[in-house]
């Protein structure tokens, strides 16, 4: 675990630039443990917000606790070894309804931008849409998360039957290298491995779920948000602190992005997320029936008993 989970050397430098004269430790500090995916660009306001001090300015000192997965952030809230967590929307979703796991979402994180995902093939592989995916071999970077249901579900809405595409795993900065190995015919991936000479986009599945689609939410256990309602409440001024820094700090934390995923060039063109603590309600009903529709589940998810009733929500 440490304090600055999951960024690489050069963005921790960028980070130390970016805190600069952070104020002095805020004494009788609550603290909280957050679990996320290691080198997450859905985590890095909040990484870097939590290194301004932003958090200790109401009074919380982070821990970070890094998972592997999705998947295995959730386990680390259910298994009481992380209070709060950052997973996709679908993820939770797709557990919650199918195992009635004791979670509640507490604040909503990052939400879709044109350009952020894309659907990626060599520009020598005759592949020009969906469906030229039909017996393709399609990579993904988690099972059941944000990536593989819009995938998913923009492949049926193509009219391409999505059995009969071989989905296989593999981490964003992987998909470039396999494809031009010729390992795999496409990959879903996301801004800053989205730009590559000999590669062409094809598609961006997300655009299918509206203008700004929930992305990534935080969430708590069930127990967690009954005892600790005042330090899930300071931790949610925190992230909305976080987020209000990374929007007037946008180039600096594009930086910061672009380094942590050791790429090098412009960042100009890089695309982020949007940020907001507000859980977007009928962008998650929409994604729980899409969970539901495409299989994933048996029924669509509970949201409103899902997100927890003092978390900041976006009007309809």
């Amino acid at each position: 675990m440490g304090k600055l989970m999951g960024l690489g050397s050069a963005a921790l430098i960028l980070v130390g630039l970016l805190v600069g004269g952070a104020s002095a430790v805020t004494p009788k500090l609550t603290s909280i443990r957050v679990a996320a995916v290691a080198g997450s660009v859905d985590s890095l306001p909040t990484v870097i917000g939590a290194a301004h001090g932003l958090f200790r300015a109401d009074g919380l000192s982070i821990t970070w606790v890094s998972a592997a997965s999705d998947d295995a952030a959730v386990s680390l809230v259910t298994q009481g070894k992380a209070d709060v967590a950052l997973a996709t929307g679908t993820q939770v979703l797709r557990l919650a309804a199918s195992k009635g796991l004791p979670i509640r979402i507490v604040a909503g994180n990052s939400n879709y931008t044109k350009g952020l995902q894309s659907v990626l093939v060599s520009s020598a592989s005759g592949i020009n849409g969906p469906v030229d995916l039909a017996g393709k071999t399609l990579a993904i970077p988690s099972l059941g998360g944000f990536d593989e249901i819009t995938a998913v579900g923009w492949l049926a809405d193509n009219s391409v039957d999505p059995s009969t595409v071989r989905i296989v795993v593999l981490p964003y900065a992987a998909m470039a290298p396999a494809l031009f190995a010729g390992l795999i015919d496409a990959g879903v991936t996301e801004s800053p491995f989205t730009a590559y000479r000999g590669l062409k986009s094809i598609g961006t599945p997300a655009s299918d779920l509206g203008a700004s689609p929930t992305k990534s939410v935080y969430f708590s256990s069930t127990s967690y948000t009954k005892s600790h309602k005042a330090t899930l409440q300071k931790f949610i001024l925190g992230l909305k602190a976080s987020f209000d820094y990374a929007s007037s700090h946008s180039a600096s934390v594009r930086a910061a992005a672009r380094l942590n995923a050791g790429r090098t060039g412009s960042t100009a063109s890089l695309v982020l997320p949007s940020f907001d603590t507000r859980v977007g309600m009928s962008s998650l009903s929409d994604q729980a029936d899409l969970v539901a529709a495409l299989g994933f589940t048996d029924q669509s998810a509970d949201v409103e008993g899902l997100v927890w009733s003092d978390a900041p929500k976006a009007k309809p």
